[in-house]
């Protein structure tokens, strides 16, 4: 049974919010995720979700993760692409640039956007995946005004950057695929931080302006009103603006998702409300100017105002770098979200007020723009680093005498793994849920330390319900098997001084 889906792009704003979403929803998860100059692939994916834990309190399970990137089949070999083959049926591919302008060098946002969804698509088709869901934007419909419905594409629109451009290519690129089922499609308008928290890890689009003028304000460049920033940008200040809250779009996206009647579909994850750029840019003036109060009795501020050839020099950098953004603040097209609202009639969109506006405000001051980047969580152990043996993505080996469990540990440096027991000890392990299976035990990451240190025995963590035993085998189904099965399991842990997340 193929019960994977396989998300790109997890790492960023959006995809951390759909992959806890979709973890939680009781959905298995992949991830492709490339590792960075500062941290591994599985190291990166353990600190977005321990970010989320330590903010709820809740225990999230943990993903496979897939190292690869946008590249030709993923850049997976061959055991991680036939256990995609094995194990996904669904594909929800979120990764894209933000890019506005091509760059000449990255060739952004064409190399990620148009050409890593051909990737993405090619590697669906070759795998025989049914089922793929694409995240698009609202703003395919470029430079329009009126109404724009959900089943429009290209009706001959011009563009107002080249993110625009490429997100249509991409979706014809989509569209144009045989798959075996027709694809999903997820078109969100401008993305904002939480709305209950202000909380964000990426500052593009509606945080642009209040960035560019917070570095004014330090410098004792700027201290107008909303007025001077309109008239920066060459607008009139009533232009309508279509902000959505990257948690109600990760809900949305992953309720749809998980509804069958709705593949095949396009949909608008677009606001009930649309503030105006005039209201946007009156609660960045009320924010910067308490920014401003903080920096003016600063010890490291000399209070003394700025020859005129510099702040003429800084208000000129503001200029030019809001020009590149200048199409992106025009005035809105409505959006038709006949789809979303009647697929999803008890999930509206939070109204954008001015108190969640504040919000997020208060949010990209309070952490300077997510500058200096936040340290890696690292979670005191890595359970794939105790295991006795390599996971592998080739299928589990066993004899036919062997015991086959998943294991799925919850919370920090947990993940789901089956295991083969034969003569009392593990003797292969294949990464992820089989359904080979023979039972399925699931606990936290909390229960098994305590198990590793002896502060609790396998038949009081089975007892206590801390661990969960599932078997349709009824000759399995007994306390007792769980005791033993995960008394097995825990005493065949490794102990380790560092956690690293490799291998060593």
């Amino acid at each position: 049974m193929r019960d994977y889906v396989l998300i790109t792009g997890a790492t960023g704003l959006l995809g951390a919010y759909l992959l806890r979403d979709a973890l939680l929803s009781g959905t298995r998860c992949a991830v492709l995720v490339r590792s960075n100059r500062f941290e591994k692939a599985a190291s990166r994916v353990e600190s977005l979700l321990a970010r989320f834990e330590r903010a709820t309190g809740v225990a999230t399970p943990r993903p496979v993760v897939l190292e690869g990137a946008l590249t030709e089949n993923l850049g997976l070999d061959r055991e991680a692409t036939e256990w995609v083959r094995r194990h996904c049926g669904r594909i929800l591919h979120n990764a894209a640039s933000l890019s506005f302008e091509r760059d000449p060098k990255t060739d952004e946002p064409y190399r990620s956007n148009v050409a890593g969804c051909r990737y993405a698509v090619e590697f669906a088709l070759n795998c025989g995946i049914p089922q793929f869901h694409h995240v698009s934007t609202a703003y395919v419909c470029g430079l329009r005004s009126g109404i724009c419905r959900e089943e429009e594409l290209d009706v001959g629109q011009s563009w107002g950057n080249d993110y625009e451009k490429a997100k249509v290519e991409a979706e014809k690129i989509v569209r144009a695929a045989a798959f075996p089922e027709p694809p999903t499609i997820y078109r969100p308008a401008i993305i904002t931080g939480d709305s209950v928290n202000g909380y964000t890890s990426t500052y593009h689009g509606f945080y642009t302006p209040l960035k560019v003028a917070s570095a004014l304000v330090a410098e004792r460049a700027f201290r107008g009103s909303s007025d001077d920033i309109v008239h920066f940008l060459g607008m009139s200040g009533s232009e309508h603006k279509n902000f959505v809250p990257v948690e109600w779009v990760s809900r949305a996206i992953v309720a749809l998702m998980n509804r069958p009647e709705s593949v095949g579909s396009t949909f608008h994850l677009t606001p009930r409300n649309r503030p105006t750029v005039r209201e946007m840019y009156d609660v960045f003036t009320e924010a910067l100017k308490n920014y401003g109060a903080d920096r003016e009795t600063s010890p490291k501020s000399s209070g003394a105002p700025l020859a005129p050839e510099v702040l003429e020099a800084l208000l000129t950098s503001f200029r030019d770098q809001m020009k590149v953004y200048r199409s992106y603040w025009r005035d809105d097209p409505i959006f038709d979200s006949s789809n979303t609202d009647a697929a999803l009639p008890d999930l509206p969109c939070p109204e954008m007020t001015r108190e969640v506006l504040a919000r997020l405000s208060k949010y990209a001051l309070d952490v300077n723009f997510g500058w200096p980047k936040p340290q890696p969580i690292v979670p005191k152990f890595f359970v794939r680093d105790l295991l006795p043996i390599e996971p592998s993505f080739a299928p589990l080996s066993r004899t036919p005498d062997a015991f086959a469990a998943a294991i799925s540990i919850q919370g920090p440096g947990g993940g789901d793994w089956t295991v083969a027991i034969e003569e009392g000890a593990i003797g292969s392990v294949e990464e992820g849920i089989a359904t080979s299976s023979d039972a399925r035990l699931s606990t936290s990451s909390r229960t098994l330390d305590a198990l590793r240190e002896g502060l609790v025995s396998p038949e009081a963590a089975v007892a206590s319900g801390a661990v969960v035993w599932e078997t349709s085998n009824s000759s399995l189904q007994s306390a007792a098997i769980a005791s033993r099965f995960l008394k097995i399991f825990a005493s065949s842990l490794t102990s380790t001084s560092e956690p690293t997340g490799e291998k060593g």
